[in-house]
């Protein structure tokens, strides 16, 4: 039997995952198990049914800053795709909205720098 934690963690993955999405301009919807719970009765199968329309400019984006964020900020590589991914597409980037998400989800720091270090790296070609 599930336990109404299973459901919370879930949720919280799910909302955080959902910030990350919408900082990008993604649309998507949730379903299965944490649509039903939170809609009708609890129950929980440690998954979340999640369908995000995301072009793929956005895929990247998303799972680096994820993936820095989460692996305690210390990968060179991930931090220079995240540098180039805003140097090359800086201009299709909604930079208020990013600023915007980046500041829910607590990333203002790094979204800064990281901008910062794009715009050196135009600048310096």
């Amino acid at each position: 039997m599930s336990s109404s934690t299973d459901v919370v963690s879930a949720l919280d993955v799910a909302l955080r995952v959902a910030a990350a999405l919408e900082s990008l301009g993604c649309e998507y919807f949730i379903g299965g198990s944490l649509a039903c719970s939170l809609q009708g009765e609890p129950r929980a199968t440690n998954d979340i049914d999640l369908v995000v329309a995301m072009m793929p400019r956005h895929v990247r984006a998303f799972a680096e800053l994820l993936w820095y964020r989460e692996g305690g900020e210390v990968s060179s590589k991930q931090w220079r795709d995240i540098v180039e991914v805003l140097r090359v597409s800086g201009a299709e980037i909604d930079d208020q909205y990013l600023s915007m998400w980046a500041e829910k989800l607590r990333v203002e720091d790094l979204l800064t720098r990281a901008q910062a270090e794009a715009a050196a790296k135009l600048g310096s070609q």
